[in-house]
């Protein structure tokens, strides 16, 4: 039995050996994965968590910097939107302010600048004066009280400067108004002082002028339905383009707003108001006239180009407490430049004539002043002459306006004029100076083209000759020519009758939407306007009271803007 146990055992073992030797060799050939992996892991983690570290940081950063921009780009919205709501508030309380046409109690400190860099040569030989470097201000300060509109009250203690070249001058002038009355200071003002005191020979430091008697002599129109009312395009002048935070200004909340000129409607607004204007003077302009007004005034504003509007208003009252504007401005010195020849003689002319006559009417006092209307020397009989062919021109112009040319002649006199559009047909005064009996009188003339219109004929042009008795401003001695162009004088007619004067050679026709645009573009925008103004103490009253002495110069106002002199005057 021992041998087969020993022989068992021996099996077994040589089994056993024959396992150990394969598992070895599977072992070696294809080992097994090992079933506690985590000493695996443990071996890795020094490389693991770097990169962790890495993601979670790239997660972080990215999702913060989304975050942050998120927040940015909702906040911003939200300012936006609050700002666009702000923006459209400020706009509908400023459409308010301007269709608020309530008036005010308050005082005022204006202030208008204007400057013009360079140079125009020759200048002091054609106008007097070195054109250089021009500088212009005008300052106001004062009081009004509009709140009713049949008795309104305004004071301003007005200076002014001019500068030049080397030349400087500047003057001041109070002004007073209350209800119609209108009283200027001019004591300190040596042109007014000498032009406007009293006949009596009496020095007055005021003068009043009756505003109301004045226009009642003025035929009132109103404006065509047609025609818009400068009303009406008012609160189109003006768009908010910014609001900024509130300010105290005068111990009051303000609103800062920034606002933007729309020049084309400015253009329709500025022709708007000088058609009115002129309508409510009897002067109502005709649609082509309207037409070709408006073609200058839109392109003239074109060319304006704001560098700052801004205004303070108190929305809640509707009251305004401070105004900047700042922009450019038609240059005289380089517009000048642009104009030819006969355009810069024209003006040159136009300004002589005007200082010249102002000069001659400085000099004389009160009595004389009447008497150049009435015609009591050379000197007035002329200045009387030259008044009654402006009237009669103006006359002219109105009947032209309203018929569509000018009136027939009979006898050396327009027919038709009277009562409409002048009181009487005004007689020359006695012949003086180089004025003979033959060459005296006023003769009307027609010229041009002649056509029928309601059964009337009318004429494309006339020539009103009449004769001056020695010379005054720059119109010369001699018969003189009055003609829809303007009047020359000193035309050679000493071998001719009145009546078959000839005019001087027609100027041709010229395309007058083609003369505006040569016009605008002689126009140079580069001086530079500033208007600066504020207003404060509203509420606080403070009635006005007129000067204890006073001359009354309505009346001789009235005398000036009559055609004639009662004394030579004759119906037709």
């Amino acid at each position: 039995m021992q041998p087969d146990i020993d022989q068992q055992t021996q099996n077994n073992s040589q089994k056993l050996s024959d396992t150990h030797s394969r598992d070895q060799f599977v072992s070696a050939a294809a080992p097994v994965p090992d079933p506690f992996p985590l000493q695996t892991i443990k071996n890795r983690i020094p490389f693991l968590w770097p990169a962790i570290g890495i993601v979670l940081c790239t997660v972080f950063i990215v999702g913060g910097v989304w975050f942050f921009r998120f927040n940015k780009l909702r906040k911003q919205e939200a300012a936006a939107k609050k700002e666009q709501i702000k923006l459209e508030s400020a706009k509908k309380q400023f459409q308010a302010f301007l269709n608020n046409h309530s008036g005010n109690q308050r005082k005022n400190d204006l202030s208008l600048s204007y400057k013009d860099s360079g140079t125009l040569e020759g200048s002091e030989s054609d106008f007097g004066i070195l054109l250089k470097d021009i500088q212009t201000k005008i300052q106001s300060k004062g009081y009004e009280n509009t709140r009713n509109s049949d008795h309104q009250e305004l004071n301003a203690a007005l200076t002014y400067m001019f500068g030049s070249g080397n030349t400087t001058i500047s003057s001041g002038l109070d002004i007073i108004v209350i209800g119609n009355d209108l009283f200027i200071k001019i004591g300190e003002n040596p042109f007014l002082s000498s032009l406007l005191n009293g006949s009596s020979g009496k020095h007055y430091e005021w003068v009043k002028i009756d505003l109301k008697s004045l226009s009642e002599d003025n035929s009132i129109k109103t404006t065509s339905a047609s025609e818009a009312s400068p009303l009406e395009l008012a609160p189109n002048l003006f768009s908010v383009t910014k609001v900024y935070p509130e300010e105290i200004i005068d111990s009051t909340p303000v609103q800062h707003l920034t606002l933007e000129l729309n020049t084309s409607v400015l253009g329709k607004f500025l022709a708007s108001t000088i058609s009115s204007v002129a309508a409510q003077q009897g002067q109502s302009l005709q649609p082509e006239e309207i037409s070709l007004l408006e073609l200058f005034t839109t392109g003239f504003t074109k060319k304006i180009a704001v560098e700052h509007f801004d205004v303070w208003l108190d929305p809640i009252h509707s009251r305004l407490y401070k105004l900047q504007l700042k922009t450019n401005a038609p240059s005289v010195i380089h517009s000048l430049k642009n104009f030819n020849s006969s355009q810069v003689q024209g003006l040159v002319s136009l300004l002589n004539t005007t200082h010249s006559f102002s000069s001659k009417l400085a000099q004389l006092e009160g009595t004389q002043l009447r008497g150049m209307v009435l015609g009591q020397s050379t000197t007035s009989d002329d200045a009387k002459r030259l008044l009654d062919i402006e009237h009669l021109q103006q006359a002219l112009k109105n009947y032209k306006e309203d018929t569509g040319g000018y009136p027939p002649s009979a006898e050396g006199a327009p027919v038709g004029l009277v009562p409409k559009y002048i009181a009487v047909i005004p007689k020359a005064p006695q012949p003086s100076g180089t004025c003979t009996d033959f060459f005296n009188n006023y003769w009307y003339k027609t010229s041009g083209r002649s056509k029928t219109i309601a059964g009337k004929p009318v004429f494309s042009s006339y020539q009103y000759t009449f004769c001056l008795g020695s010379d005054i401003a720059t119109f010369k001695a001699g018969v003189g020519i009055a003609t829809p162009d303007g009047v020359e004088t000193t035309t050679n007619c000493s071998n001719l009758r009145v009546d078959q004067c000839l005019l001087p050679k027609a100027r041709p026709e010229k395309d007058p939407k083609t003369e505006i645009t040569q016009l605008l573009d002689s126009i140079t925008f580069s001086a530079v306007l500033e208007l600066n103004a504020d207003f404060s103490s509203y509420d606080k009253n403070e009635p006005l009271q007129p000067p204890e002495e006073f001359y009354d110069l309505t009346p001789e106002i009235k005398k000036l803007k009559t055609p004639c002199g009662q004394q030579s005057c004759i119906n037709t």
